[in-house]
């Protein structure tokens, strides 16, 4: 008898369990002087489509092990959020942020969503780009 693996037929992602207040839309990204990329840094170094300042959440290691186990990816990431939380902390912090800020990732389903989370432990106000920044057509792009 041949064994059927447990295949996911989504990702399981945190986007859809945060109220639609966690969002802004990609248009208006603009409007927002606190803007932080939480994808891997050469993901931030290999794109035009990026924002000013880059946090990442997970490493090159644990971006490269959530493609391959697409099914744990929120695990991936919430490791990778618990692994490096000290520092993310002191680099939120060190922003004295006023207004909220704003957290994008390529598709705004993980590594964005955690981040906000742990800001808004940090009782830090953000918002998630909806949808993400990653480069998909030449309409998707983000202008300043």
């Amino acid at each position: 008898m041949k064994k059927e693996s447990f295949k996911f037929k989504s990702i399981p992602t945190l986007d859809k369990y945060l109220p639609e207040k966690s969002f802004i839309n990609k248009c208006d990204i603009k409007n927002y002087n606190i803007r932080i990329d939480t994808r891997t840094i050469t993901e931030y170094n290999n794109t035009e489509n990026k924002l000013p300042c880059n946090i990442p959440i997970i490493n090159e290691s644990q971006h490269k092990f959530l493609h391959r186990h697409k099914s744990i990816a929120g695990i991936v990431v919430l490791y990778g959020l618990i692994l490096n939380a000290s520092k993310i902390r002191k680099e939120l912090l060190k922003l004295k942020p006023y207004e909220p800020i704003i957290f994008a990732c390529s598709k705004g389903r993980l590594r964005s969503p955690f981040m906000y989370v742990y800001a808004r432990l940090l009782n830090i106000d953000a918002r998630i780009v909806k949808g993400g920044i990653a480069e998909s057509n030449e309409n998707n792009r983000i202008t300043y």
